[in-house]
């Protein structure tokens, strides 16, 4: 179930990240056309692409924050979680290490007994850490994943607001922008039919 949740979400992510490319594409030649025609230099237009920039900076820079509480916090609990787990199995393995030093001065091989006990305290020890080491990976992963989906989402409605607005002021045409539109819409229909993981690397990638 839980690695299905994460191919589901690792598809999701490449999907977002093919629309955001489709969308840069967009973006640049409105850009290369408002620059050859020196709209760029109009005050209004340098404020509209400064707002964005802020606005973009702004909103990653607070996901990111709120993405480094939730980790500090999730560390916190499971690294609490790990000192109750051996703090509880350090004071079982007490009790039968004094249980047998009772005996083993009554016979050799409770002394051959007990040094078998506490290797085997050791290993028991080392593995439940390796447990909650791998556990502590894989929620760190999950919670990665988990803002990665919502930093690409928020991308792609800042992107499209903003290229709204710049088209006002450009002479883009009308084809070719219909033509990388409809590879936006191609991307979002694949990436809820396609069962295998994409491929497609871009700057969002």
């Amino acid at each position: 179930m839980l690695a299905s949740l994460q191919v589901q979400k690792s598809r999701e992510v490449a999907t977002l990240r093919g629309q955001l490319n489709a969308l840069t594409k967009v973006e640049l030649n409105l850009i290369d056309d408002l620059s050859s025609r020196g709209v760029l230099k109009d005050t209004k237009v340098k404020d509209m692409i400064d707002s964005h920039l802020k606005d973009m900076e702004c909103k990653i820079g607070e996901l990111n924050e709120q993405k480094e509480r939730q980790k500090t916090i999730l560390i916190g609990r499971l690294d609490q979680k790990l000192k109750s787990l051996e703090e509880e199995l350090v004071a079982r393995h007490q009790q039968k290490a004094e249980e047998i030093t009772d005996r083993a001065d009554k016979s050799p091989a409770y002394m051959y007994k007990k040094m078998l006990l506490l290797q085997k305290q050791k290993n028991e020890r080392k593995q439940l850490r390796d447990t909650l080491r791998i556990e502590t990976e894989q929620t760190v992963e999950e919670l990665e994943r988990k803002f990665e989906l919502i930093r690409l989402r928020e991308i792609k409605i800042k992107e499209l607001k903003f290229i709204s607005q710049l088209i006002q002021h450009a002479d883009f045409d009308r084809e070719e922008l219909a033509d990388v539109f409809k590879a936006y819409v191609r991307h979002k229909i694949e990436g809820r039919t396609r069962r295998g993981p994409p491929t497609r690397q871009g700057p969002y990638s």
